[in-house]
């Protein structure tokens, strides 16, 4: 007798569901109920130009809805990593929630390099629960009006050493039109690593600069560059620095749409094709003119042979990596010796190689429990299964019941 492998699949899933079942409602009873963990707000202040200088510190002052003293001034601390792409250096501050029991207004103060003498103060604004973001738009050092919004503006964050991570996808960027060959490039994300502390409200805009080599295309003069931006923000636009340094300014932004975050999108090399009077005309496709040489081959064996099975920073993407790199690779390119971002030491044939045995087993068939995908021939065979199935059901449902009845004791 003939009994579909179908049947056989729905029994088993059936008890195995309801043990499961069994099971997590015992220990449902006895779960430990977690507390909620304490919420917290980071401030953000731009001291700009007229109190941004004289080696002052800046500290936030939390009031009560009346404006009265609370006794919560706190110093702010200056950020070395990011500075806003008007180059102005930004001071945060994170309170907790119990710091924020009562307030309903704050101001800024301005003082003395060692923090003790207090030099100026802003005017006192009321707060709302939802304005984080705070700039002084005073060019003088007086006591200034402030400005706030529940959105910060775009910032440049130092990134030019280019190194990958677990949580970041490598962009490659193909330069062979005018006006981009000082390597003065960088990429405008959003949403994921580039929201609020809140989770929920934009800030603007994070821009990552770039390290840049040259390939050897001959007379074409074809430069790639390269920079690691999180996977988990939702779009990105390619955009002009001034210069490629975190006190850079934008200067102009690709034409068109920007770029979906989706699987793959980090696997292609994007095409700058012409200057940037207003903008750039921004494609994505394969190595330039098919040719595929060490310097840029070992630059997405950095960042793509992990351990992950990732379309975004992983072996996943060898098959777009395959068709727009690795195929177009020169004879003699890929002797170089390469460390990954999972630590091995290979030739880039190796790692190649590597990457497309791991995609391949990915890709194929799984091999069924239960053997091939036909008819299950022996009955007895399907009983024995469903008998052992049974016990063990009966178990975890018994070993919950006695454990049960202990504990009740």
């Amino acid at each position: 007798m003939k009994i579909k492998r179908s049947l056989v699949v729905g029994c088993l899933t059936t008890l195995l569901g309801l043990g499961a079942a069994v099971g997590a409602g015992f220990a449902a009873e006895k779960a430990p109920v977690k507390e909620a963990q304490a919420a917290s707000k980071t401030f953000y202040f731009i001291a700009g130009p007229g109190w941004d200088k004289d080696s002052a510190t800046f500290k936030i002052d939390f009031r009560d809805s009346g404006g009265g003293w609370l006794n919560k001034r706190y110093s702010m601390t200056k950020q070395t990593s990011y500075k806003t792409a008007q180059n102005e250096t930004v001071y945060t501050y994170t309170a907790s929630d119990s710091t924020m029991s009562g307030v309903g207004k704050l101001c800024f103060g301005r003082f003395s390099s060692d923090g003790n003498t207090e030099w100026n103060y802003s005017s006192v604004l009321d707060y709302d629960g939802t304005n984080l973001y705070y700039r002084n738009t005073s060019s003088d050092a007086g006591n200034p009006s402030i400005s706030k919004s529940d959105s910060f503006p775009d910032r440049i964050v130092v990134n030019e050493s280019s190194t990958p991570s677990s949580s970041t996808g490598r962009v490659f960027v193909n330069n062979y039109g005018s006006g981009w060959t000082d390597g003065n490039i960088g990429v405008r994300c959003w949403g994921g690593s580039a929201t609020s502390t809140s989770g929920s409200v934009r800030y603007g805009a994070t821009i990552y600069c770039t390290n840049w080599f040259q390939d050897k295309t001959g007379d074409d003069q074809s430069y790639y560059g390269w920079i690691d931006i999180p996977t988990n923000v939702n779009g990105f636009q390619f955009v002009k620095l001034s210069a490629k340094s975190t006190t850079a300014d934008i200067w102009n932004y690709q034409n068109g749409d920007s770029f979906t975050v989706s699987d793959g999108c980090f696997s292609y090399i994007y095409y700058a094709s012409n200057g940037w009077s207003s903008g750039a005309d921004i494609s994505k496709g394969g190595a330039k003119n098919d040719k595929a040489y060490s310097t840029l081959l070992s630059r997405v064996i950095e960042s793509y042979d992990t351990c992950e099975n990732s379309t975004l920073n992983g072996y996943g993407a060898y098959g777009v990596l395959n068709t727009n790199i690795f195929s177009h690779a020169q004879a003699g390119e890929t002797s170089a010796t390469v460390t990954s971002l999972n630590g091995l030491s290979k030739t880039i044939a190796e790692h190649i190689a590597g990457m497309s045995s791991r995609y391949s087993s990915s890709s194929s068939k799984i091999i069924p429990m239960f053997g091939p995908l036909s008819d299950v021939e022996n009955s007895s065979n399907v009983i024995l299964i469903i008998i052992l199935s049974s016990v063990t059901l009966l178990g975890v449902g018994g070993f919950f019941f006695i454990k049960r009845r202990k504990h009740d004791r």
